[in-house]
């Protein structure tokens, strides 16, 4: 009888061990596109209305002339000024005077857009974080195995993980950078066509890139290319680095969870052999999801100025030739959307004429499709890569 419990015990450890040596297989690139790319689509279907109206409320001029006219006109000029007032509200008002199919605006050209975006980001931040990893593991064949323990300091788990979120932020932005750069002429688009309301001067994503391309030349397909660029490459490393440093976290919160010594050594040797992404298959689909949308909230919040401008950006010459579409001869929103050519001329505009708080505009539905986005996102594209590439079991057990 007493040798039971420690025969039962040591068959868990056993277990225990052996579980600890599965292995993600080293996805082949198609695999990692296949995975963004799904990820991204599925995404983009889900949070589209959101997205819709975080556009609306960023391109929605509060024109501050309003506060100095009187009686009929003040309140005119408000109502204008003021269409969308709160998700909610914003979302019933597109509905009434568009149609429920005017929340899924700029669909086809965001599908065609998330895909390859998605796609290359989570490409290029695997190749780039794995070759990394790779220089840092092969790092110890230099000395003797033997000598290695003598010469190499051994690194906390604090210091592991601060390097990975490091790795990780850089990763990201390169991911957010090569992303963009191929995919902003179909941003351009979308967010054209979702600005439009019930005067449309595009029919089409295809009218669209021929008036684009008529009115505004091939230069035109990259109005705003700057601060787009400037906006995603830090939305992008802080997403991903928040992403995999929490997942770092909690990997080693579960671990010291365990009273058995051998699931902490477990998990030093996974950090060890893997430097960048920690063996996350202990973590639930739960948390991963939970991991994303707090790093998609956090992304979002320390970068919704830059957002903010890249849109101001994209829109400039678009409100001017919508307002002349709609018989209208000045608005305050035309007039405004060519008082800039420059991100800094931009800034002052926004500054001089909505304050501080018109660089926040539409935060609460950017917060609120951005979490949901990420966690979605992410939770997607672990379940693929998970299936894509099994675990191999080895019959090797750590001792």
């Amino acid at each position: 009888l007493k040798n039971k419990p420690k025969k039962t015990k040591k068959t868990k450890n056993k277990n225990k061990n052996k579980n600890t040596n599965k292995r993600r297989r080293r996805l082949t690139p198609a695999q990692e596109i296949i995975g963004g790319g799904v990820a991204g689509m599925v995404t983009r279907a889900v949070v589209t209305p959101l997205d819709v109206v975080k556009i609306r409320f960023q391109l929605q001029y509060n024109a501050p002339s309003a506060a100095a006219l009187s009686g009929a006109a003040q309140t005119a000029t408000q109502s204008s000024a003021v269409q969308y007032r709160s998700v909610w509200q914003s979302m019933k008002t597109i509905v009434r005077e568009e149609g429920l199919a005017a929340l899924w605006k700029g669909m086809i050209p965001g599908q065609l857009m998330v895909i390859p975006y998605s796609a290359m980001s989570f490409y290029t931040f695997h190749e780039f974080t794995s070759a990394v990893s790779d220089s840092i593991s092969h790092q110890p064949h230099e000395h003797d195995v033997s000598n290695h323990s003598k010469h190499q300091p051994h690194i906390s788990d604090g210091e592991n993980i601060a390097r990975n979120t490091l790795v990780s932020l850089v990763g990201g932005a390169v991911g957010g950078f090569v992303a963009t750069t191929l995919t902003y002429p179909l941003d351009l688009i979308r967010t054209r066509l979702v600005a439009q309301q019930r005067k449309r001067i595009y029919t089409s994503v295809f009218s669209a890139v021929r008036m684009l391309y008529r009115t505004e030349g091939w230069r035109g397909f990259y109005h705003g290319l700057t601060p787009t660029l400037f906006g995603i490459v830090p939305y992008s490393a802080l997403g991903f680095a928040s992403y995999h440093g929490l997942k770092n976290v909690l990997v080693r919160w579960h671990s010291t969870t365990h009273q058995d010594s051998s699931d902490d050594n477990n998990y030093n040797n996974n950090n060890n052999n893997n430097s960048i992404a920690a063996d996350d298959q202990q973590l639930a689909p739960l948390e991963k999801f939970v991991c994303g949308f707090t790093s998609g909230v956090t992304a979002k919040f320390l970068t919704l100025p830059i957002d903010m401008v890249k849109k101001r950006f994209q829109v400039r010459q678009f409100i001017w030739e919508q307002t002349r579409a709609n018989g209208v001869v000045d608005t305050e929103a035309s007039q405004s959307s060519r008082q800039f050519t420059t991100i800094r001329g931009c800034v002052q505009q926004i500054y001089r004429t909505e304050g501080i708080r018109g660089f926040f505009k539409g935060a609460v539905p950017s917060l609120v499709k951005s979490g949901p986005n990420w966690g979605i996102t992410f939770f997607l594209y672990e379940a693929i890569v998970d299936y894509l590439g099994e675990e191999q079991e080895t019959d090797e057990t750590v001792a």
